[in-house]
């Protein structure tokens, strides 16, 4: 009589013993067939252990005119050298002229962009904006030697730091940089009037739309065209809001 197979016999014993026997009774069209193997069989439903193919995170679009800044806590220079955490509601507050740079101390940024803003606060001002500041992904103590070798926080320009660029992401006004930077702001200058934006002029390649004549000229076509809403909105019969015949 044959001897029982061990309850510890392997798999492989299993096989080797067991096709040779199968041969002899079925001949060769069943000992062509697999008959036992050592490789795992997926029952019909059974759970794939593999993971699935991970999914893309859903691109976040940019905001835009009209929209509202969003909430977040960045870390601004104050005048005295000091660094201040703020809102955005804070920081947004009233009408604000923003000069965003992709980074502090690089040629465009340092050598055109933050300075025509630089010359053109006091114009920024004096057509409406009561804050002119400057954003971009970097530390706070980058952006007070940037403010500082620029003469833009003397001048008046709020240094505004975005260390881990979160309030950029946030925004969606991003520009990815590589081993370069990572993820940076996107180069624009942008018109905050209450929390909204008002305008926008982002540059993509080279910087010809953000500078602060663009949005100096933006500022004063605002404030005209809602001066004269405001005016006829409170008082329709107001001189200004007539119209003649002749």
């Amino acid at each position: 009589a044959t001897s029982p197979i061990p309850p510890h016999t392997t798999m492989a014993f299993i096989t080797t013993t067991a096709t040779p026997f199968v041969s002899r009774l079925a001949g060769p069209a069943l000992s062509a067939r697999p008959f036992l193997t050592s490789a795992p069989v997926r029952r019909a439903g059974a759970l794939s252990t593999s993971a699935a193919p991970a999914r893309a995170a859903p691109t976040r679009m940019a905001i835009t005119e009209g929209d509202s800044i969003p909430e977040h806590e960045l870390t601004i220079v104050k005048p005295s050298g000091s660094f201040e955490t703020v809102t955005t509601a804070d920081l947004f507050s009233g009408t604000v002229a923003v000069c965003a740079i992709p980074g502090a101390l690089t040629p465009t940024c340092q050598e055109q962009h933050l300075p025509s803003f630089i010359e053109n606060v006091a114009a920024l001002k004096a057509a409406g904006a009561d804050k002119v500041v400057c954003l971009s992904v970097n530390d706070q103590f980058v952006m007070k030697v940037f403010g500082d070798v620029t003469g833009a926080s003397k001048a008046g320009v709020i240094m505004v730091a975005d260390g881990d660029a979160s309030f950029v992401k946030k925004t969606g006004l991003v520009k990815e940089t590589g081993a370069f930077g990572g993820t940076r702001s996107a180069r624009y200058g942008m018109l905050v009037v209450g929390g909204k934006i008002a305008k926008l002029n982002v540059d993509v390649g080279a910087f010809e739309k953000s500078d602060a004549k663009t949005l100096l000229a933006d500022l004063e076509d605002l404030k005209k065209g809602g001066d004269y809403d405001k005016l006829c909105s409170e008082d329709p019969s107001a001189d200004e809001c007539k119209v003649y015949d002749d």
